[in-house]
């Protein structure tokens, strides 16, 4: 699996979670579980990285959240490149930190659809 970095997204408590950043087409392996931030990863005039996010989701295994995702047209049309991946296999962790970081970002694809 290709990855870019990292990036850390501040959720509305003030906690920071570090997330590790795959381009958007990668095929994950089967039992990584997490929240993840799929975003327009883009670079500023001044070299700096900078994240648009556009979906955030929580998945007990990413292949299969990706494998047929409902939301392929839409990523499609805003030409997400990224997927920003915090790794945690309780579900009741994901849970929270999915609610800390969507009332924080609230994502355009989270709102719409």
């Amino acid at each position: 699996m290709a990855q870019y970095t990292s990036a850390t997204f501040t959720g509305t408590s003030g906690n920071d979670y570090q997330t590790i950043v795959f381009p958007f087409n990668t095929k994950f392996k089967a039992g990584i579980g997490g929240v993840y931030m799929v975003t327009k990863r883009s670079e500023t005039d001044d070299g700096k990285i900078t994240h648009e996010p556009f979906f955030l989701g929580s998945a007990q295994d990413l292949v299969e959240s990706f494998k047929y995702h409902s939301m392929q047209y839409q990523f499609k049309k805003y030409e997400v490149n990224s997927i920003c991946v915090i790794r945690e296999t309780d579900e009741g962790r994901r849970k929270e930190i999915f609610s800390d970081l969507i009332e924080k970002y609230r994502p355009l694809l989270n709102e719409y659809f």
